[in-house]
């Protein structure tokens, strides 16, 4: 049961933010969204405080594909080289 849970939640706040530009930072957005998939509007309600959750949503999903980003630049060496190439490196604390 939670896990049906999480996955509407997964799925109407991906689509509400495919409404954000028209709609803005709302629950507007999530009940729209809701709809598009199928499901009736007011389980939009399950995201906590709309507009924020969909923020919170947004920044936590672009943190986490930086992350993974970052961590191939640095298992590439790119990122290590990008370090010692900034004009700043001498400076930079060293452990």
């Amino acid at each position: 049961m939670l896990v049906a849970i999480v996955i509407k939640f997964n799925i109407i706040i991906m689509q509400g933010l495919q409404f954000v530009p028209s709609l803005g930072w709302s629950s507007a957005a999530l009940q729209v969204g809701a709809k598009e998939v199928g499901y009736p509007q007011t389980l939009s309600g399950i995201v906590p405080e709309a507009g924020i959750g969909l923020v919170h949503h947004q920044f936590k999903t672009a943190n986490d594909k930086l992350e993974l980003e970052m961590q191939k630049q640095v298992n590439n060496g790119k990122f290590i080289k990008m370090i010692i190439s900034h004009p700043h490196y001498s400076t930079f604390e060293r452990e």
